[in-house]
């Protein structure tokens, strides 16, 4: 069998190298967009959970209030519960750093409970500028107590100061310079974040008497679900899991997530018609060949296992290449994502709301190893019906000369595509599963195939109307390539739909893709002139900070 591959299969290879180098391209290509999209989603989701489990810390639970916060007299009914711990008050808000036209994220805790709760949250005490005259060790070790803000890395080199220094924010709709005590040697690369005392972050950014979380360390044997049944809460209010805040990023981010991976899907899909497409007309154009293997003692199923063979190294070859394509395509992405959001702030085109954002590539050996699979068996199903067809084939017909189209006459049948069809059309109606329509995607690809199933049909209702009025004009006179083409079209239909099956793939995938984009678009843009009916908004700042005027 390795004998026989490498004379005929690597052999044919090497004789056609264009179509096996568009054979290979079609399966990496789609390779690459499915595992692409899935690293870039992977590193997106992984970055805001990282982002949202470093401001939570590490609690149990939360308090949670909308994002104007809720009264702090609800923090001692909190701590006196008996399924409560420990108790921890923040006060999170995002300000404005005037001049800098950044969004920092300020964390007002208490010190003394959030270093049982939230350790994570605490600043680096070795790094504080002195507050007090003999600028000590003591004046180092409270800081935190004193007014002040505790600057990330990211935001020291962002705003281009240092402990000792001050920064000047926008608070409310008045302008406050705040000191800088130190850093937060354990704030995430890229992330532009702050802390401070919880009293003089509530005086000095105008948010007297308000808090926004309370984290909680919980008893044994008590979970947020069970608190939130036994602790009345103020209208607005609720209790989080620990998980709650990536369960909303998940949802949020999910339609565009799954739609993403769909068209990733129905790539790789395009990618094996048109492995289809070229194996049968490889098998076609080899038909005498293959027959000489059969007469010469090679069994249908060694033949069949041969083709198949043939078609999974096309699998393997395209799939290492999309493996590799993937990651350069998800690094470049993820390049010009961190720029945008996060490293290019006069560019930014989430108009704040991203904050920093600087993701970084992760690898998962499992999704690897699925996409490299898949790959291979897009390739195998695309050559699948070509090998059985040429296994079946007896030899003496086979070996007779034009008797190609003989072998794609089941192909205009048009039972299959109509039966297509109609599971569409019932398919499309089905309920969503889990928010997902998954009956929807599955009436997608029934559509494509049973388009693609009645192409003999179609081609040969087309062009026989075509070939007569060409034989009986003066163009075809004058035309006589176009006569023998046209007439070549009605005559031998199944040829015809092989080579167009790749291209109705190739165009379905083009017209889901500017479907998708202009169903979200004008799905956003219905939202936003509800929400938004003025004609002109006015605020301070960017998009997506606490900063008000009266």
């Amino acid at each position: 069998m390795l004998w026989l591959w490498w004379h005929v299969s690597a052999g044919y290879a090497r004789t056609h190298r264009l179509r096996t180098v568009v054979q290979v391209l079609a399966i990496a290509v789609g390779v690459a967009l499915g595992y692409g999209v899935s690293l870039i989603n992977t590193a997106a989701l992984a970055e805001f959970n990282a982002a949202l489990r470093e401001v939570n810390g590490e609690a149990d639970a939360a308090i949670e209030g909308p994002r104007s916060g809720f009264d702090e007299q609800l923090f001692a009914r909190v701590a006196a519960h008996p399924g409560v711990e420990l108790a921890s008050p923040v006060l999170a808000t995002d300000v404005l750093v005037i001049g800098k036209d950044a969004r920092l994220t300020v964390l007002g805790v208490d010190a003394l409970r959030a270093g049982w709760v939230t350790p994570g949250l605490l600043p680096d005490f070795s790094s504080a500028a002195p507050a007090a005259a003999d600028g000590g060790e003591t004046a180092a070790r409270f800081a935190l107590f004193g007014d002040g803000i505790f600057l990330s890395p990211a935001a020291l080199e962002r705003f281009g100061v240092r402990p000792g220094g001050g920064i000047q924010v926008q608070a409310g709709d008045r302008r406050v310079t705040l000191t800088v005590r130190g850093n937060l040697s354990g704030a995430r690369p890229g992330r532009l974040l702050g802390v401070m005392d919880l009293g003089f972050a509530q005086w000095r950014l105008d948010r007297l008497g308000q808090l926004t979380r309370i984290d909680l360390r919980l008893r044994p044997g008590v979970t947020a679900e069970s608190l939130q049944q036994t602790l009345p809460l103020p209208a607005g209010v609720t209790v989080a899991g620990p998980d709650a805040g990536e369960a909303r990023l998940a949802t949020l981010s999910r339609a565009y997530r799954v739609n993403l991976n769909v068209l990733a899907l129905v790539a790789l899909f395009t990618g094996s018609f048109l492995v289809f497409s070229l194996q049968v007309q490889a098998t076609l154009s080899r038909r005498p060949q293959l027959a000489y293997l059969r007469a010469a003692g090679v069994t249908a199923v060694g033949l069949q296992r041969l083709l198949l063979a043939e078609a999974a190294t096309i699998g393997v070859i395209g799939s290492g290449l999309g493996i590799l394509l993937g990651v350069g395509i998800a690094r470049g992405v993820l390049a010009a994502l961190s720029s945008n959001f996060g490293g290019n702030p006069g560019a930014n085109p989430g108009g704040g709301y991203f904050g920093s954002f600087d993701p970084r590539l992760i690898l998962p050996a499992t999704t690897t190893a699925g996409y490299a699979a898949l790959g291979v068996l897009a390739a195998i199903a695309g050559g699948l019906v070509p090998a059985r067809e040429a296994a079946r084939t007896p030899i003496a017909p086979a070996l007779r000369a034009g008797a190609e189209e003989d072998a794609l006459q089941p192909l205009g049948q048009p039972a299959p595509g109509l039966l297509l069809l109609a599971g569409a059309a019932v398919l499309v109606w089905l309920p969503a599963i889990g928010g997902i329509s998954l009956a929807a995607y599955l009436a997608i690809g029934c559509t494509l195939i049973g388009v693609i199933a009645l192409q003999p049909r179609l081609a040969a209702l087309v062009f026989r109307p075509v070939a007569r009025w060409l034989e009986g004009s003066a163009f075809g006179v004058r035309w006589p390539m176009l006569l023998l083409a046209a007439n070549r079209l009605a005559r031998a239909p199944g040829g015809a739909a092989i080579g167009m099956a790749g291209i109705v793939a190739s165009f379905g995938l083009m017209v889901a893709m500017g479907t998708m984009v202009a169903s979200f678009r004008g799905s956003l843009e219905d939202w936003l002139v509800r929400v938004l009916p003025a004609d002109v908004y006015v605020r301070i700042g960017p998009f997506a900070t606490d900063t008000h005027f009266s």
